[in-house]
């Protein structure tokens, strides 16, 4: 999934696809590969399971990463 917006991923929500995005708020799950120009957060409910590509990652305590990061500066 490609938007030029945000995204938000609920409490109960799931996304099993590669995201990309300006921005990505998960307090869900994602399972998929995530590219975002901004900011990734993951929330002490969020979970990623796949590689991210960000500007800012903010994981909150309780949340989980499982994956490889690259910080990108543009």
């Amino acid at each position: 999934m490609e938007t030029s917006g945000n995204v938000v991923i609920g409490l109960r929500g799931e996304a099993n696809a590669d995201l990309k995005a300006e921005n990505i708020h998960n307090f869900g799950a994602i399972k998929g590969n995530v590219k975002v120009k901004e900011r990734l957060e993951i929330k002490n409910t969020g979970k990623v399971d796949g590689d991210v590509s960000y500007k800012i990652l903010d994981i909150n305590e309780g949340g989980i990463f499982n994956g490889k990061c690259a910080h990108s500066a543009n």
